[in-house]
């Protein structure tokens, strides 16, 4: 939040020219896509059990078939709306990747 602070101070000392605006919106952009992405990692994370077996077997969503793997996967990333997300075990390690 500092971040955003200190780039609307930034933003209302400067000339308001096309260039500085354009770039003022990128990157607010790109802070809010990091914000987003840590809070749904942080949620997205305790929905990962670490019993796979207590996992059914299958599911079906919309009419196709997905299988449960045996084991847990080192595929950890998961794509969203704001960009990719690693299934990380501590708020602490998606802190670090929002800093």
């Amino acid at each position: 939040m500092e971040s955003l602070h200190g780039l609307a101070v930034e933003i209302l000392k400067a000339d308001v020219i096309p260039v500085v605006t354009y770039r003022f919106g990128h990157i607010i952009a790109r802070i809010i896509g990091r914000f987003a992405r840590f809070v749904i990692a942080w949620c997205y994370h305790p929905l990962e059990t670490e019993d796979v077996q207590a996992v059914p077997g299958s599911i079906t969503h919309r009419d196709h078939p997905y299988l449960r793997m045996r084991d847990k996967t080192i595929h950890n990333h998961i794509l969203t709306l704001f960009g990719h997300i690693n299934s990380s075990p501590t708020v602490e390690v998606l802190y670090a990747n929002v800093a």
